[in-house]
């Protein structure tokens, strides 16, 4: 396990908890959703290269909103980047509650090790383990 790769897993793990990346798939829906208008010069030539593939001659607004969603590739990485995030977490919280109560408490609640080792009735040194133990089980899922 690289520093790099440990570090990258954490910084994951504090926007999930923080509610970051909820809020990045939220701005990315609106942006799919209200686009910024265009030149009517770059609107002719994105319609002529345009790939989509209709179903008919009916288009639904359902169903040109949800092609939206399903095209966007920024759209997809962060659904299932938190998806991802909270198959993980839901593991690891079927193991071990303990494990997961650490996460929450150092990287949401952002407690001191001293207070998160007083609340689990662990040594600091424990609760550095599993920590370490859980970032490296969510480095196996992402």
């Amino acid at each position: 396990m690289s520093k790099q790769n440990y570090k990258k897993a954490e910084n994951l793990l504090i926007d999930y908890l923080s509610g970051n990346l909820h809020e990045q798939l939220e701005e990315r829906k609106l942006e799919l959703r209200f686009p910024k208008k265009k030149s009517s010069r770059s609107d002719l030539r994105d319609k002529a290269i345009d790939p989509k593939v209709y179903t008919g001659d009916f288009n639904s607004v359902t169903e040109n909103e949800v092609l939206k969603y399903v095209d966007d590739g920024t759209y997809t990485f962060l659904n299932a980047r938190i998806r991802r995030i909270e198959k993980c977490l839901t593991h690891i919280r079927t193991i071990d509650e303990l494990d997961y109560q650490i996460l929450r408490m150092f990287y949401k609640d952002k407690e001191s090790w001293v207070c998160i080792a007083h609340r689990v009735h662990l040594s600091e040194r424990q609760c550095r383990r599993r920590r370490n133990k859980s970032i490296k089980e969510l480095i196996k899922w992402i």
